[in-house]
């Protein structure tokens, strides 16, 4: 339900979620495929509002409180109610035509974590003539560990080639569980974020030219380190090999500094990594019927003095796409391509199941046309990958091939 008077707004909401199924990527320790029961309801209430003061500020402010009850969860069967609130307030200051200012904080407290957090952020523009604008901006964000990563506690079954120990026994795997474990102890993610943009207009407003640099340095990052092996005084089910293998994996370092065959997944929070890269758009009205745009973006490979960025996400170096625009009378249309370039993805259970996807290209069409008084009724088809090539976004995701889509409204 929401209500808005003015600038005033509020919101609330109910989400009642049940959800029943397997997980398919693993089994548990009984061999069957694993389960993802369970079922949440929560409750959302959020209000803002924004007052002038005298003729060149714009204060704005708000505050939001959720509750959530978890119910019969089969991955994190001990995992508590959750309840979080906030409050904002922001200052938009017009100092003069050639400079802007935008003030703000945020304030969070979860009561999975100790103390509230403190988001603080501004930016501040430039403008040395109407059709040209700097801007230089900062912001610091946070999550807070959701029950997955604090109460999850879930034993799964994975494979173990015993080639890796004697040649002769190559391609003969063991079957063995080790337990997914959260963490009550976790601390929250942090984000802090840089960025200098520039922005101009030319040719009569008619092209819009962008470009930016970004930095973004996160730290805590949730992930699950192996913390515990089988050894000779805790042996695996079934173990097929002399107990005191395990010892020697574990002096051996055959999972890692000190780890043996692994036992114990337990969440963690990552150290400090760096992201930056350019962003840059261009948008175009060629005439009052056809418009068009284009951006590319490029992000270095993430930077890191604590750990082997492999060990985490590889996003796209590159990624392009461009698109046109037509719309006269009854008739519109749109045209576009998307070019993303090869990713690495290390964020699905452990480093067993990490993976690469291949750079694609994709071409999506959209046609349609509206007719009737005040155009009442509208048809459109929509082609998304034209070409019918193979996209897949995750290492884990659905293959993705041309999709023909048939829409037809009507307002009454």
């Amino acid at each position: 339900i929401n209500y808005n008077h003015g600038a005033l707004g509020i919101t609330g909401y109910l989400n009642s979620i049940s959800f029943d199924g397997n997980y398919l990527l693993v089994t548990d320790a009984n061999g069957q495929a694993g389960r993802w029961d369970g079922k949440s309801l929560a409750y959302h209430l959020e209000f803002g509002d924004s007052n002038t003061a005298g003729s060149k500020q714009l204060i704005s402010y708000g505050g939001s409180l959720r509750h959530t009850q978890f119910k019969d969860l089969s991955f994190a069967p001990e995992a508590p109610n959750r309840t979080e609130g906030s409050a904002y307030l922001q200052d938009e200051i017009l100092i003069s035509n050639h400079f802007k200012w935008i003030v703000g904080v945020r304030i969070d407290k979860f009561n999975s974590l100790k103390g509230a957090v403190v988001s603080p952020r501004t930016m501040f523009m430039i403008k040395p003539v109407k059709t040209q604008a700097f801007r230089f901006s900062y912001n610091r964000a946070y999550l807070a560990p959701s029950v997955y990563w604090t109460h999850t506690n879930s034993y799964i079954m994975t494979r173990f080639d015993l080639g890796s120990i004697d040649p002769d026994l190559s391609g003969n795997f063991f079957n063995f569980p080790f337990c997914f474990c959260g963490n009550g102890d976790l601390e929250k993610q942090s984000l802090d974020a840089y960025e200098i943009g520039y922005t101009v207009f030319m040719v009569k407003n008619r092209i819009n030219v962008g470009a930016a640099f970004y930095i973004n340095d996160s730290e805590g990052d949730f992930y699950w380190p192996q913390t515990e092996s089988y050894t000779s005084q805790n042996p695996p089910p079934g173990w097929p090999l002399p107990l005191e293998v395990l010892d020697a994996l574990i002096a051996a370092n055959a999972f890692g500094p000190g780890l043996g065959l692994p036992s114990v997944y337990k969440t963690a929070n990552r150290g400090e990594v760096r992201n930056k890269g350019i962003e840059l758009s261009t948008e175009i009205r060629f005439n009052r019927n056809i418009t068009g745009y284009t951006n590319y973006s490029w992000q270095a490979r993430p930077e890191s003095e604590e750990f082997d960025v492999f060990s985490i996400n590889l996003p796209p170096n590159h990624r392009f796409n461009a698109a046109a625009d037509y719309n006269y009378s009854r008739y519109f249309g749109n045209v576009s391509f998307i070019y993303a370039d090869k990713a690495y993805w290390n964020d699905i259970l452990s480093a067993l199941f990490s993976g690469s996807t291949k750079a694609y290209k994709v071409i999506n069409i959209t046609g349609g046309v509206r007719w009737g008084e005040g155009w009442k009724y509208t048809a459109m088809l929509r082609i998304s990958n034209l070409a019918n090539r193979l996209v897949q976004n995750h290492v884990y995701g659905d293959i993705l091939r041309r999709q023909i889509t048939g829409e037809f409204r009507m307002r009454f």
